[in-house]
């Protein structure tokens, strides 16, 4: 957030004051919508054979206050290939479309573990969810959430997920459900990164910021529950 709004002689906000807008630090950002927002223009447009592009703005109240929709349709499949990317580092979407013809559109989604703080032991995979990354399992699910997948013929899939299962722990195999699924009855309760509950404070210097709240984010503390930590390697929880 710092580095985001920092410096108030950029392009971004000299577009901003250029609509009339004063803009003289964060609190102007946060406090007022139109610093950043803007309706767009209603648009159809067809990106490639069997695929189309659409952007509107929908009014949400009479006072003014809007969202903005995009929706990307595809009539036919069979020449476009499907490729989902999760990663743990900074991705600039533009300059990889930028860089890659091939590409016909993108989206972006921020399913992923986002926090202000210096954290002395954050995630090793702060990607939310169920992920499989190269054919490898890496996160798991501790709510019951759809799963955006792509199958061996390569049609983009979407299934609802159940965060259930089973645990081999020494010799002895478990089953378990996410803390956070509507699935109760197992003997074990997993714990994953979406657990962790973050929430906004107020900030002297940002106005806002994102904190982990670390009460709410502990195991519940109980004499008869054992916690056992464990790693994804390799595929295997």
């Amino acid at each position: 957030m710092r580095e985001r709004f920092g410096n108030f002689n950029n392009p971004r906000t000299e577009g901003v004051r250029k609509r009339g807008i004063d803009i003289k630090g964060p609190s102007d950002m946060l406090e007022s919508h139109e610093a950043f927002a803007q309706s767009v223009e209603s648009l159809t447009e067809d990106l490639a054979q069997g695929v189309r592009f659409e952007q509107s703005a929908y009014r949400l109240t009479e006072s003014g206050d809007f969202t903005n929709r995009y929706r990307v349709t595809f009539s036919s499949a069979e020449d476009i290939e499907f490729e989902i990317n999760t990663k743990n580092i900074p991705s600039h979407l533009q300059r990889q479309l930028i860089n890659n013809e091939s590409v016909v559109c993108s989206i972006n989604g921020g399913f992923f573990f986002l926090t202000d703080d210096k954290l002395d032991n954050p995630p090793k995979e702060i990607v939310l969810g169920t992920i499989v990354r190269d054919g490898v399992l890496c996160g798991v699910q501790s709510h019951d959430l759809p799963v955006l997948w792509v199958d061996t013929d390569g049609v983009l899939q979407v299934t609802e997920v159940i965060s259930e299962g089973y645990v081999t722990i020494g010799n002895a195999m478990f089953s378990w459900v996410g803390n956070n699924s509507g699935q109760k009855n197992a003997e074990v309760k997993l714990f994953g990164v979406d657990s962790c509950v973050i929430q906004h404070v107020s900030d002297s210097e940002t106005g806002t910021k994102r904190v982990l709240n670390e009460e709410l984010s502990k195991t519940p503390a109980k004499t008869d529950i054992v916690d056992i930590v464990c790693e994804i390697r390799e595929g295997c929880l």
